[in-house]
């Protein structure tokens, strides 16, 4: 039990605050912005580890960690009147699937063909299940504020 703790805190939160903070840094994210957005890029990797682990489905973890990720974006983008762009990048980047990239493309420089479609489908089903997410929260929240707005 101890261990699976240590794992999920070690290298989910930790290590996705960290590459989340760096990402924010590198690319110049407003300053009272960066430290959120590293620390819920944290929780998303965490978060993502544990659905991963429990239920074993890579596509699944990824689709509700970014669900994760543009719900908490929108809200804080709502709180600090920032476009929530901001704080979708740097807490998506740990979930970005940048090591199937990696290995999709060493496939076909290996011209293994077969191995080539498999790894390359599993990406862009990962990078689709990313988008999918964004896309899905954002035209809720849109669809239910303009609601709220009618209504006023």
């Amino acid at each position: 039990m101890i261990e699976l703790i240590i794992r999920f805190i070690g290298r989910g939160l930790i290590c996705g605050f960290f590459g989340a903070l760096g990402f924010g840094l590198i690319i110049n994210l407003p300053k009272k912005s960066v430290a959120l957005s590293a620390l819920f890029g944290g929780i998303a990797y965490m978060f993502y580890d544990i659905l991963l682990f429990y239920f074993g489905q890579i596509y699944l973890a990824t689709f509700f960690s970014s669900v994760l990720v543009a719900t908490y974006s929108e809200l804080l983008a709502r709180k600090f009147k920032m476009p929530a762009i901001i704080f979708i990048v740097p807490g998506i980047v740990a979930l970005v699937p940048g090591v199937g990239l990696y290995k999709t493309i060493l496939k076909l420089l290996d011209n293994d063909f077969f191995g080539f479609l498999r790894q390359g489908t599993e990406t862009i089903f990962i990078a689709c299940a990313i988008a999918a997410a964004i896309a899905t929260v954002n035209i809720t929240v849109r669809t239910v504020c303009s609601r709220f707005r009618r209504k006023a």
